[in-house]
């Protein structure tokens, strides 16, 4: 998609918000035959839903990459990254360090890396994940 496509998908996603936005507000002050829903409320409540989407967001991303560094673990990698949004754990030198970078696009990662090879191939233990489940 070319930048004139981009812009035109982001515009039409602004109208679209703010014609819900505009909806839901009419339909919930409809609904409350006027009796204490002013807009002060409304807005509240529309910050607060914002506010829990945006946390469930950041535990979907939290659990979903802990559950790839679960795995990598069972079968006997090893840890060497964890990233949500530019905020990465990395192993350095042996020691856990708290670095600020990320990978453009993506939401977070998990990279894990292989035990040393053993006659010529990567040995994993398989079994230990399959019990698990």
């Amino acid at each position: 998609m070319g930048k004139k496509g981009s812009d035109m998908l982001q515009y039409g996603l602004m109208i679209i918000g703010i014609a819900g936005g505009w909806l839901g507000y009419s339909y919930i002050n409809q609904l409350s035959d006027q009796a204490g829903w002013g807009f002060s409320r409304v807005l509240v409540v529309i910050l607060i839903t914002v506010a829990a989407l945006i946390i469930g967001m950041l535990l979907n991303i939290i659990l979903h990459e802990a559950g790839h560094l679960i795995g990598g673990l069972l079968t006997g990698y090893r840890f060497a990254a964890f990233c949500v949004f530019k905020l990465t754990i990395m192993k350095d030198n042996g020691k856990l360090a708290v670095k600020k970078c990320g990978v453009p696009g993506t939401s977070g990662f998990c990279v894990t890396s292989p035990p040393d090879m053993r006659n010529g191939t990567y040995p994993h233990n398989c079994t230990s994940a399959a019990g698990f489940w």
